[in-house]
């Protein structure tokens, strides 16, 4: 089924560029607001730059949010929604001065705007200036070592037949505000972050930041778990040593502060001037100095970079030089950008991770779960190994010494399970280090030391005993369930899987497809790890031994318990809730089918039958496949028809399909990768910009009235609806994956 604004290509936001170094940008052209809003998506579209300690959402209006995940989620400049308080204006002699942000302004409406990996352009055409205005961020050379500041170039040219006397500010309102309470009333939230002047000068200012609270209980010492944050970082803002820059600070009757850089010139016809601003984060814990912050940013930008910090990420990117499709390369290269820019230091953890993005972390401050950090990492591990291995240690972290995983985090290191016990955590730890270890080679990696979640008397362990934990917790509490397979509990993937049933009649029985054909994949994969981890020595036959012989045991059982249950079939069921109750007899769900078509077992011409038939029933969709072939309507749904977990089209299991397809047709499963791609969606959705460069987790399918656009049930969807790490890293590991054919 195609979308049904394919033909209106005239509505496109823009177009895909190039620079010099091979690294795509894209020019936006739409129209700020966004004119075809249906109440569902942001009106002011937005990009992302970032490294592992700053994040910033940079509207095409001008406006950017800046966010920390660093200790806890939380906005540095919150005004609302996630517009962010700043803004920029330029004045010539007398006249009234021009604002050159926000979706009300000329200056921004008619602006050029590029935005591409680590930096936000915008060229202000004025009378008789030329004004650009570029937002930079630099990549870290190594995890957790990056540095958390935004650099702002003003670049001013004289393009009159006179002198021009010019006042140009750019300013930054200090408004702390954690995620998980961005949504609450002003008086909710439980800490209150108070700003300081703690230093101020002609070219520096710096804020320190401290809390109070009506319960003073909760304002516990910065290295306490807490779920509400009391210790927000220091703000400083810095120009650099050029004539007429200079900074201030603000407050307002609220105690509100704004820093507010000031460029003074007067200059000749065809004279330039310019001014560079830095505005950062200090964290206590972290001993941060902003003279050396400040140090390294001056030495990385190169005297001729027209753009700074060009160099650092193309080095820090995959080049994809063999790669002659253009489209595919750019897509791919774009991928492992927001994955770099989405990746966030844990300072509780001493790790960094990739977060999930929408709902749990921008929307509502959660860092969850654990399967969405482990799935992220795949994409990253060909040209970022360091990365996709401190995400391992993250997840392992949170693993306690009887395997368990905790779901969820919010705050600072404040870890809970919420209402989730999940029974397919373990499968995707046991997945993702297997990869890491086979694409890597680093099968070292199985001998270092991790620690333990909530520990006691066993603080840490290897990577092999955690592995192994993992393992026996899966097999022995998540256990089997009815039919001889592994249990649900009360989800697997699928965290609404009881939303519109009770959950108490089927938490000890019920069991899942999609757990079952997964560790039918996953157990061999972890046997394949463990064997050539003996062969290289690097684990003995006496940790080893028994431990693959169980795991192909147990891989046997399963595997032979689902054939059994596929006889007379040709796809698989979802789940069963009773012995003669299940969901997907009749129709289908698309979760364990992906993994299904992986096992080898199962025949290949009923492989092919079943890719025949998962795009007959599932199909026809402009993006991928949906969900489920039909969505439900009972009472009790939460999703409307052709959204979410009721018929939308999921990246994280498009994913896994494609994988399966490319066991059976590799052109077809090439095709497939395309098809989930931006270039592909503003083909079939011109006038959504939310697809173009980015996705939430799950997109609108032709079953909505809204296809192509997002879940309208979730504000946080409607809000932040992009930048989801899913679709970037289903893509780029999916790609990686054919390519090794």
């Amino acid at each position: 089924m195609k979308g049904k604004c394919e033909k209106n290509l005239e509505m496109s936001f823009g177009n895909w560029q190039h620079d010099e170094l091979g690294l795509p940008s894209y020019h936006y052209t739409g129209d700020i607001p966004w004119e075809e809003n249906t109440g569902q998506i942001q009106e002011d579209p937005y990009f992302i730059l970032g490294n592992d300690r700053l994040t910033l959402f940079t509207h095409v209006s001008g406006a950017y949010q800046m966010i920390t995940g660093e200790r806890s989620w939380m906005k540095v400049n919150h005004l609302k929604d996630f517009l962010g308080s700043n803004s920029a204006e330029i004045q010539a002699g007398d006249e009234p001065p021009h604002a050159l942000t926000g979706k009300e302004s000329a200056s921004a409406q008619s602006a050029r705007k590029t935005f591409g990996t680590g930096f936000a352009r915008f060229e202000y055409g004025l009378q008789g200036i030329n004004c650009t205005r570029i937002l930079t961020v630099l990549p870290g050379k190594e995890v957790g070592a990056s540095i958390p500041v935004l650099r702002i170039d003003i670049r001013l040219h004289n393009t009159g037949n006179c002198n021009q006397r010019i006042i140009f500010r750019e300013s930054f309102g200090v408004r702390h505000r954690m995620l998980s309470a961005q949504y609450a009333p002003d008086d909710y939230p439980k800490i209150q972050y108070i700003q300081q002047l703690a230093q101020q000068d002609e070219q520096f200012v710096r804020l320190t930041t401290t809390s109070t609270s009506k319960d003073p209980h909760r304002l516990v010492p910065p290295e306490s778990r807490a779920k509400f944050d009391a210790h927000a970082p220091d703000v400083y803002m810095a120009v650099a040593d050029m004539p007429g820059s200079h900074v201030k600070a603000e407050s307002d009757a609220a105690g509100h502060h704004t820093l507010t850089a000031m460029k003074e010139a007067e200059f000749a016809p065809g004279d330039s001037a310019q001014m560079t601003v830095f505005i950062g984060l200090c964290f206590e814990q972290r001993r941060d100095d902003p003279e050396q912050h400040l140090a390294t940013l001056e030495a990385a930008h190169g005297a001729s970079d027209q753009i700074p910090y060009r160099r650092q990420w193309a080095h820090r990117l995959p080049t994809l030089g063999d790669e002659t499709d253009v489209e595919l390369r750019r897509e791919m290269i774009w991928n492992a950008y927001v994955l770099e820019a989405m990746a966030t230091y844990s300072l509780f953890f001493g790790e960094t991770y990739i977060p999930q993005g929408t709902v749990y972390d921008y929307g509502t401050g959660n860092t969850a779960a654990p399967r969405d950090h482990l799935q992220h990492l795949l994409g990253v591990i060909p040209h970022n190994p360091e990365l996709a291995r401190s995400c391992l240690r993250f997840v392992m972290n949170k693993e306690m010494p009887n395997g368990c995983i905790v779901y969820t985090e919010q705050g600072y290191g404040h870890t809970s399970d919420l209402m989730w016990h999940t029974s397919d955590q373990q499968l995707y730890l046991i997945t993702a280090l297997a990869e890491y270890c086979r694409i890597s080679g680093d099968y070292e990696f199985l001998q270092e030391e991790v620690p333990y979640c909530y520990a006691g008397g066993e603080t840490q362990g290897s990577v092999f005993e955690h592995i192994e934990r993992a393992y026996v917790y899966f097999r022995d509490e998540v256990g089997l369930g009815l039919h001889g397979l592994p249990r649900i509990m009360n989800s697997d993937w699928n965290d609404g899987i009881f939303y519109h049933r009770p959950l108490a009649p089927y938490f000890w029985a019920a069991s899942s497809h999609m757990n079952a054909a997964m560790a039918s994949v996953v157990l061999a994969q972890l046997a394949d790890m463990l064997q050539e981890a003996t062969d290289r020595s690097i684990l003995s036959s006496e940790q080893t031994e028994a431990l693959i012989v169980s795991v192909l045991s147990y891989r046997e059982s399963i595997t032979t318990s689902l054939m059994k249950d596929m006889e007379g079939r040709s796809f698989a069921r979802r789940a069963w809730l009773t012995i003669d109750e299940s969901i997907g007899s009749d129709s289908m769900f698309l979760e364990p089918q992906g993994f299904l078509l992986q096992i080898p077992e199962y025949e290949p011409d009923r492989k092919t039958r079943l890719v025949e038939e998962i795009h007959s029933r599932l199909g026809g969709e402009a993006i991928g496949c949906r969900h489920i072939e039909k969505p439900q309507d009972d009472e009790g749904i939460m999703q409307a028809p052709g959204e979410g977990e009721n018929a939308g089209m999921w990246y994280a299991l498009q994913g896994p399909l494609i994988l399966g397809v490319n066991e059976v047709d590799p052109g077809l499963a090439l095709a497939m990768l395309k098809q989930m791609g931006p270039t592909n969606y503003a083909r079939h959705f011109p006038h959504i910009w939310v697809g173009h460069w980015t996705s939430s987790d799950a997109i609108n399918t032709s079953f909505s009235p809204l296809e192509g656009e997002v879940n309208s049930q979730f504000r946080q969807l409607q809000d932040v609806p992009g930048f989801c790490a899913h679709p970037h890293a289903w893509a780029l590991y999916v790609y990686s994956r054919i390519k090794e054919q």
